[in-house]
């Protein structure tokens, strides 16, 4: 599967830039990537979703907004628009 926010120096990749974004310790000013370990995480609620891209607890709770106004006007989130594809 292509990675669609990877971090090259973990080797992770992330459902969202924002996500990516979030689990970088690092200053920008900083010369060295430092991030999150696995564990830390798995502590702070983050999870890896079935294709194996990790999201945060605020990445799931956006997600589940959208998930909610999608619903509200009666779109899928699941499926494509009809005439798409």
């Amino acid at each position: 599967m292509t990675p669609l926010n990877l971090h090259s120096p973990c080797r992770r990749d992330f459902v969202s830039l924002a996500a990516f974004d979030e689990h970088i310790t690092a200053k920008p000013s900083e010369r060295v990537s430092t991030c999150l370990s696995v564990a830390q995480m798995l502590a702070k609620g983050w999870v890896r979703d079935g294709r194996g891209r990790w999201s945060s607890p605020r990445t799931q709770e956006t997600a589940g907004r959208a998930r909610e106004r999608f619903s509200a006007v009666g779109v899928s989130s699941e499926t494509p628009s009809e005439g798409v594809g």
